[in-house]
């Protein structure tokens, strides 16, 4: 399944969950680069906690990157608090 999607800076993901831990197991095996666009959403009651997720180099063996991205609510909005590029 994995093989066929498309992770670049062609297209935005937003992965929303209300688990509350990252699936890096899964994400591990997916195909990412330094493009890939996926934000991953973890809903903590009323607010939304986001990170950027990305793999420098999928094909060399690189490690996946989680980084904490901010947080967006109702009544606040989008908090943008990435400082990492």
């Amino acid at each position: 399944f994995s093989d066929r999607l498309v992770f670049n800076d062609s297209y935005a993901w937003l992965i929303t969950t209300a688990i509350q831990q990252i699936p890096v197991n899964v994400l591990n095996n997916l195909p990412l680069t330094i493009e890939s666009e996926i934000t991953f959403a973890i809903r903590e009651t009323t607010v939304f906690r986001m990170y950027d997720v990305y793999n420098p180099s999928y094909r060399h063996n690189g490690v996946l990157n989680v980084t904490y991205k901010g947080k967006w609510t109702v009544a606040g909005g989008l908090i943008d608090e990435l400082d990492q590029y």
